[in-house]
């Protein structure tokens, strides 16, 4: 017989919950339960003290962080974020998805900006790029590319979008507009005009141009060994959309390797070089957010026999008998999983095919949810059984046509192989910097792991998922 609450009890817990809402009321000018609109960024986010560029710069918020609303300003470009009790501040709505009525969230936050000095004639607002960055005909990301203009480049603004989220510069003898994300401004951006499209097309050139832009084409091919993306992974990325896959998402499927704090995640948090790998750069931003999770399917001691015993799901998260691997599918719903999963050799001379057939079975649950999976090889293993388990990844990509990422052929260049001397991690750089890809890097396992892991996203995107 089901047992229901006693009415004094439901009582005392509507109080409890009213006297919780107290201090929050007090806190927040429009208190948390009275916003029904949350607010996603779409990338890795500048957290600011005031509606607009102007504002000091506080900190920085995750992709995929989802924030209640308390106000925005009146054109909505701003919106004032709950981060928590008594932190409200402001973040750039045109880089949020919105879950909501926008227009039912109050207009607030419309005080004159902080005092400023005047503006001194003559005086010019710049742009330095923080990344390699590209730049376009029209403030659009479907505008025509005119080039690349490299990190750390100066240049001056001459217009800017009614929004400010587009700047007008020139760069290689070309005027064009690069996204402020990737800016670090300086001076007051308000008082640069919003020019016409008249205006941007008759601008004059300058007279010395400034040094030939990095290209936006791979300078180099890939350098992973990737195989294996044909019509099977196109047909199941067809299939994923048809089941509701996001198609700006992938997971990490695995161990420790998986989970470790330098595989992908600088991507999300912005410390990365992509050096001659700038095409990648839309990559990085097509699936912001993923970099930095680390989902119900990546964790340390997850051997491929784990990922598929619902003894080892996540049990506040995962549906009952669901395992780990199915649990992540279904929850977060990736176009793409990358797959390295190991197991640990045993006496037994049926381990081989045992871990065969767990890769096998990880494959097949992947293609049937619509998720294109990527399998990948292992690096060198102290313990040993890299030999076997890389034969049945193989074997197993070829059988079930899904793309294979042949890492092996990497690490086993790489010096001791790509994996530190005593364990079988792969070696990151003194300064954990495995995200800037510099020719004196390439030779750490994970920096390497990390170049190619994109390159896998890259071809997948292009070569699957169009």
């Amino acid at each position: 017989m089901r047992r229901t609450s006693p009415p004094w009890r439901i009582a005392l817990l509507i109080a409890c919950l009213a006297l919780l809402a107290l201090p929050l009321s007090s806190a927040f000018a429009h208190p948390l339960d009275q916003s029904a609109v949350v607010a996603s960024p779409t990338t890795s986010l500048t957290i600011r003290s005031g509606p607009g560029t102007h504002y000091d710069a506080i900190g920085r918020v995750s992709a995929r962080t989802p924030l209640p609303v308390l106000g925005r300003s009146t054109d909505s470009a701003w919106l004032l974020v709950n981060f928590g009790p008594g932190t409200e501040n402001w973040v750039a709505g045109w880089l949020c998805e919105i879950e909501g009525d926008l227009n039912t969230v109050p207009v607030v936050g419309e005080a004159a900006p902080p005092a400023a000095p005047p503006p001194v004639a003559g005086s010019t607002v710049t742009a330095t790029t923080t990344v390699n960055l590209r730049y376009r005909s029209a403030p659009d990301f479907d505008a025509t590319l005119l080039g690349t203009i490299p990190v750390s480049t100066t240049l001056v603004v001459q217009g800017r979008n009614e929004l400010s989220t587009w700047v007008l510069i020139t760069y290689a003898g070309k005027t064009g507009w690069v996204y402020t994300v990737f800016t670090d401004l300086s001076g007051d951006l308000s008082t640069v005009p919003v020019p016409s499209a008249v205006d941007v097309a008759s601008a004059p050139a300058p007279a010395a141009p400034a040094a030939a832009p990095v290209s936006a084409a791979p300078a180099v091919p890939y350098t992973a060994t990737i195989t294996g993306i044909g019509p099977n992974a196109r047909a199941i990325y067809q299939r994923g959309q048809q089941l509701g896959n996001n198609p700006h998402r992938f997971s990490k499927i695995g161990d420790c390797e998986a989970e470790s704090p330098y595989f992908l995640i600088a991507f999300d948090d912005q410390f990365f070089y992509l050096g001659d790998y700038i095409y990648l750069h839309e990559v990085i931003w097509d699936f912001a957010g993923s970099f930095s999770r680390i989902g119900y399917a990546a964790k340390g001691g997850y051997v491929v026999n784990a990922l598929l015993d619902p003894t080892w799901a996540d049990p506040s998260v995962c549906w009952r008998g669901e395992t780990p691997l199915e649990c992540e599918l279904r929850s977060y719903k990736p176009a793409i999983a990358l797959i390295m999963v190991r197991t640990y050799p045993k006496e037994s001379t049926t381990w081989a095919e045992d871990y065969y057939a767990g890769v096998s079975r990880i494959v097949d649950i992947a293609a049937s949810r619509g998720v294109i999976p990527v399998l990948s090889t292992v690096p060198y293993l102290h313990g040993g059984g890299h030999t076997e388990m890389n034969e049945a990844i193989r074997r197993v990509a070829a059988e079930k046509q899904v793309p294979l990422w042949d890492f092996w052929q990497t690490t086993s260049q790489l010096p001791n192989q790509g994996v530190e001397l005593n364990i079988s991690h792969l070696t990151v750089p003194a300064d954990f910097g495995s995200a800037v890809f510099l020719e004196d890097r390439m030779h750490y396992g994970m920096v390497r792991r990390n170049l190619e892991a994109l390159e896998v996203l890259h071809a997948v995107k292009h070569q699957a998922m169009q």
